[in-house]
């Protein structure tokens, strides 16, 4: 009887792997390929009985090559982690592998399930996978959505594979990152560009396609939702392509220039609190635009590159604290600071000497407010934002924390000052978005305390959420705001604005399918649909 390894590509899969290594007991072999995971997931296939081995993902073709080279067998099977093996369909391998083949590899139909739904339309019910095959005979193409190119016949099984795709919306936006970063590489090098017209057509189209002539409206909210996410996973890619276009242009995003100098002149000194995660392209800058503080008081968030070691050099003091929310980060931090008047700088913003020279001498003359209010000029991928509603930023920064406490809220959290408060002239420079890999963690987080929040309030999802909502701010910004005026960069920033919207609701319409029990992932070899 001709002998079969599983094969099941990993990273970070510990929810989704042990009903994946369930279906799969069939095989002679399980291989489990490891991107280098950081949760559970190698201890879980070792525990199974797999055949671990670890390899850098870099594309998924070149990923599928190696593994498939690595089998002890000829006959492979590649199974997703979030794919299972139904009964019947380990029945048909085995009779195929037995009785003898008449291919060098077999095709199937998948299932495709979205937040536990099976899902019939959208363009995914007539969905089929090439995965058992002759590994001699078979070579992955594809940075992405990769294809096998098979040298020889393709013969066909009849029972699906069962795919849970996306057992959640966060799921789905982690994966969307990493596809659309590596396929945008891909694009980069075969010389395809992107920039307005690709990015403000393409996801409609999409759309489009997806929810009215595939009949994704028919799938309810499911639909919808799912319509939506594959819009902006194709806005996605095309905002990271025109990022390496901009890149390959040699343009700095981030501003140079030499320490701001602002003696002090007497009255108040002050403590400037920079909170940070992960920021070490933005450190130096913001501790050059600092230093002229009489104390610059950097908490880190236990950032895993070189912020804190570039922090020690250049602070006066640097603190680590376990991040929960803004809020709750900067109502710890301000008391460690050692003057009771303190300025909040955020690491992607930098502070003018014009500014710096007038805190000075606010604090010269006794300061008689409590508080004090800072316009910001945001940049966007290098350019400042004149539109958008941006250019009516203002921020309470500078404040006595005796008397000033952040609200306790997860989202935008703003300082309650117990006295009057001022608006100091001169701005602040803010530089918001330097890439996708950077902004998205924020806007990650921002949704689902968003979401949580709206929950715990008692809000419930609608139809008018999901729709009119996200619509209504890229109306309001774009159009009523004008952001048209600030070109492609006006686009984008509309852009996401709209997907963090919906992104937003969306999330709290899972909540509610949590609640009602009509949201779940199967975790066992079940066929379940």
């Amino acid at each position: 009887m001709t002998r079969l390894t599983a094969i099941v590509l990993t990273g970070n899969c510990q929810d989704s792997l042990p009903g994946c290594l369930e279906s799969l007991d069939f095989a002679d072999e399980i291989l489990v390929v490891d991107s280098g995971s950081s949760d559970r997931t190698r201890e879980i296939a070792l525990a199974h009985g797999a055949r671990v081995l670890e390899h850098p993902l870099e594309r998924f073709d070149e990923q599928r090559n190696w593994a498939q080279q690595q089998a002890d067998t000829d006959w492979v099977l590649f199974v997703d982690s979030d794919e299972r093996v139904p009964p019947e369909l380990a029945e048909e391998i085995r009779t195929l592998l037995t009785s003898g083949t008449d291919a060098d590899a077999y095709s199937m139909p998948r299932k495709n399930h979205f937040l536990g739904r099976r899902i019939r339309r959208c363009g995914w019910g007539s969905d089929r996978v090439t995965r058992l095959l002759h590994r001699h005979a078979v070579r992955w193409e594809g940075a992405v959505h990769e294809k096998p190119r098979v040298r020889g016949k393709v013969g066909v099984l009849r029972t699906p594979l069962t795919h849970h795709s996306y057992p959640s919306i966060s799921a789905y936006w982690d994966k969307m990152q990493l596809y659309s970063r590596l396929a945008a590489a891909q694009d980069f090098q075969r010389g395809k560009r992107s920039g307005f017209l690709r990015m403000a057509f393409q996801p409609k189209l999409l759309f489009l396609r997806m929810y009215v002539l595939r009949g994704g409206w028919l799938e309810g909210r499911h639909g919808l939702v799912l319509c939506l996410l594959s819009a902006f996973s194709a806005f996605t890619r095309a905002l990271r392509l025109w990022e390496h276009q901009l890149g390959a242009s040699g343009r700095s995003l981030l501003p140079e220039g030499p320490p701001v100098e602002a003696p002090h002149q007497g009255g108040h000194p002050l403590s400037i609190l920079v909170p940070t995660h992960n920021e070490s392209a933005n450190i130096e800058g913001v501790l050059d635009s600092t230093g002229w503080a009489d104390e610059v008081l950097v908490v880190d968030s236990f950032s895993d590159d070189d912020t804190v070691a570039t922090a020690r050099r250049r602070a006066d003091r640097v603190l680590q604290h376990e991040y929960i929310n803004s809020a709750a980060q900067k109502n710890w931090a301000l008391p460690q600071t050692r003057y009771p008047w303190a300025m909040v700088v955020d690491a992607d913003e930098r502070v003018t000497p014009e500014l710096a020279r007038e805190v000075r001498q606010v604090l010269a003359s006794k300061a008689t407010h409590q508080g004090y209010v800072i316009r910001r000029v945001n940049h966007f991928h290098g350019q400042r934002i004149r539109h958008c509603g941006w250019n009516r930023d203002r921020v309470l920064r500078l404040f006595n924390r005796e008397r000033s406490r952040y609200q306790e809220q997860e989202v935008h959290a703003d300082v309650e000052v117990d006295g009057t408060v001022s608006e100091l002239r001169h701005p602040l420079l803010h530089f918001t978005f330097r890439n996708v890999d950077q902004y998205w963690p924020k806007i990650r987080r921002y949704t689902d305390w968003g979401s949580s929040q709206a929950y715990r309030d008692g809000q419930r999802s609608s139809l008018y959420q999901l729709v009119a909502r996200p619509v209504g701010r890229f109306i309001k910004m774009y159009f009523l705001r004008l952001g048209m005026l600030d070109g492609t960069r006006g686009l984008v920033i509309c852009t996401i604005s709209f997907f963090s919207v919906f992104n937003k609701y969306a999330k709290l319409w899972e909540k509610d399918l949590d609640t009602s029990g009509l949201h779940g992932t199967v975790k066992t070899g079940s066929s379940s649909e």
